[in-house]
């Protein structure tokens, strides 16, 4: 069993239309489609990011850092996923940035999420 760390930024809308776009704007990093690359922000110091993000494939197997999660059965947040539990200095680094991302955007909440996955064997018959 291992665990998988994620911060969760909860918004007001549905995520679905700006969570790339939002994880490049806070951490600088972006998957393998590119989209976001133009929210990079060049006065950001990335760096702390570089090697820390856990990079999934979607559901066109392309692989990024980020996914829609959802709060009360919507996709209202962005769920950026680290390979461990990521540092205060990184949760305060996307919390501060988050709400710089888009005036639109409301950020309601940050706050991290550890999720155990079991790998089990299973026979087929």
């Amino acid at each position: 069993m291992r665990k998988e760390y994620s911060i969760i930024i909860a918004t007001n809308q549905y995520s679905g239309n700006f969570e790339r776009e939002m994880c490049a704007f806070t951490t600088g990093q972006v998957g393998e489609c590119g989209v976001g690359d133009n929210k990079i922000n060049p006065n950001f110091n990335y760096s702390v990011f570089d090697d820390v993000l856990y990079f999934k494939s979607d559901e066109h197997g392309r692989s990024r850092p980020v996914s829609i999660y959802p709060i009360a059965g919507r996709y209202t947040a962005v769920q950026i996923h680290f390979q461990e539990k990521p540092t205060l200095k990184m949760f305060n680094l996307i919390k501060e940035r988050a709400p710089l991302y888009d005036h639109e955007v409301k950020i309601l909440d940050v706050y991290v999420i550890s999720e155990k996955v079991v790998t089990e064997r299973e026979d087929v018959k």
